[in-house]
């Protein structure tokens, strides 16, 4: 429960400007009910005041106490009035009040009076919890003194998850998916389930050098040693490093038109064999061409060629 405050009230009647501004507010008095019927003066209430204010309780229990007080004589309004009562608050709240106070006041005759712990409960009956949604709910209660208590969000009165699929004791609504390997490039420090989503970076080819069997994604790293030239008769396609293990046989380093010459270790052209005119077998020498014998077939056997171009031959 609560204590009802407007927010043009005041905690004290002294501090109300008419008696309409209080209507809708509690409030504590001594006798008056505003400004104009009372002047109260306090010490020691700030705390108290504070929660009052704020719709709490008003408790005043500490050894240094306090205290709302008129200077006597001076107050008409804190005179009893003809049934010998003095108004001390007007409170609402849909729950119950519980009162318990110490008065002195000073009598007409000059003689000061004190009552110690006065206790009031109003209305009649029993006081709990009155909601039903509460773990304390007390169905026989007829007013609610604000002790309820409920749950956490996602948690039942008996503090277990109304809802953990996997039992960890973390509610399923709490629970946050990604990667849970501290090891993982894409490790979450705030996931809490596991998905399967972790990402470990490596060189994933079996035959490289560099081959990382924990990986799961590659990073393009890997290394793979091998030959590397694609004119040797162990070229390696995959190899992404030469090693220097190429092993080149000669008939295949050539190119067309050459041969592998044992004698001077290179290619050279290569020297074609064909029947002359008595059925004989010739070899064609590439320097046949070379008409003026200089060594080099060049442009000037070319020019002499061309003179005889077209001839018809015997």
């Amino acid at each position: 429960s609560w204590f009802e405050q407007s927010e043009y009230g005041a905690a004290l009647a002294s501090g109300l400007l008419n008696q309409t501004l209080g209507e809708n507010d509690s409030w504590l008095s001594l006798g008056g009910e505003s400004s104009s019927e009372i002047s109260l003066l306090q010490v020691g209430l700030e705390e108290a005041i504070a929660s009052f204010e704020g719709g709490g309780n008003f408790i005043l229990d500490d050894e240094n106490g306090g205290a709302w007080f008129v200077i006597p004589g001076t107050e008409p309004a804190t005179f009893p009035d003809e049934t010998g009562r003095v108004l001390l608050a007007q409170l609402i709240t849909p729950g119950q009040v519980s009162l318990s106070i110490n008065l002195q006041y000073r009598a007409q005759d000059g003689s000061s009076h004190q009552l110690e712990n006065e206790s009031l409960i109003f209305p009649e009956g029993i006081a709990g919890c009155t909601s039903n949604t509460a773990c304390n709910f007390d169905s026989s209660a007829a007013y609610d003194d604000g002790s309820c208590y409920f749950p956490e969000e996602y948690y039942n009165c008996d503090g277990t998850c109304n809802s953990d699929i996997d039992g960890d004791g973390l509610c399923d609504e709490s629970e946050i998916a990604g990667c849970t390997d501290l090891g993982a490039d894409n490790y979450n420090p705030d996931a809490t389930d596991d998905d399967g989503s972790c990402v470990f970076y490596g060189c994933t080819n079996p035959d490289a050098d560099n081959f990382l069997a924990s990986a799961n994604t590659d990073d393009g790293s890997c290394i793979v040693s091998g030959c590397t030239y694609s004119f040797s008769s162990n070229y390696n396609p995959d190899a992404t490093y030469d090693d220097g293990s190429c092993t080149i046989t000669p008939f295949e380093y050539c190119g067309d038109g050459t041969i592998w010459d044992e004698e001077t270790g290179a290619c050279i052209q290569e020297i074609e064999a064909y029947l002359n005119d008595e059925d004989e077998l010739a070899i064609l020498n590439p320097c046949y061409f070379d008409s003026n014998e200089d060594g080099i077939v060049n442009i000037s056997d070319l020019m002499d060629l061309l003179t005889v171009y077209g001839l018809t031959c015997p």
